[in-house]
């Protein structure tokens, strides 16, 4: 089940996040870096930054949620769900894999009272 969370939220997000990156080679024109930077210099009104991220609030949105989405930071940690499965990890397995894992944690208890 986490797994397919997963896999849904990277694939949602993976989309976006070159779609964000084109809107900015659209701007500049060019795939350089030195060429983005230097796209950025100067100001706009004498005290305003030419930063495109007042150019383009939106995709600054984006691609700042997108980034945050990507590494899995709350509130878009849904692999690991914390706050809505009662017992984490645990709800994944079932039957004999439960009992195995219960039981190797059991075990490995007791081997530390001793």
């Amino acid at each position: 089940m986490g797994a397919m969370r997963a896999v849904a939220q990277d694939i949602s997000y993976t989309i976006l996040l070159p779609f964000v990156r084109s809107l900015l080679f659209l701007f500049t024109g060019s795939l350089s870096t030195v060429d983005i930077v230097t796209a950025q210099n100067g100001t706009w009104f004498g005290f305003i930054p030419k930063w495109f991220i007042f150019l383009q609030p939106l995709g600054f949105l984006l691609f700042l949620i997108a980034s945050i989405a990507e590494m899995g930071r709350i509130p878009f940690d849904f692999q690991e769900s914390e706050q809505e499965l009662v017992a984490g990890f645990f709800t994944e397995y079932s039957g004999m894999k439960f009992a195995c894992f219960s039981l190797q944690s059991m075990h490995t208890y007791f081997q530390s009272l001793r």
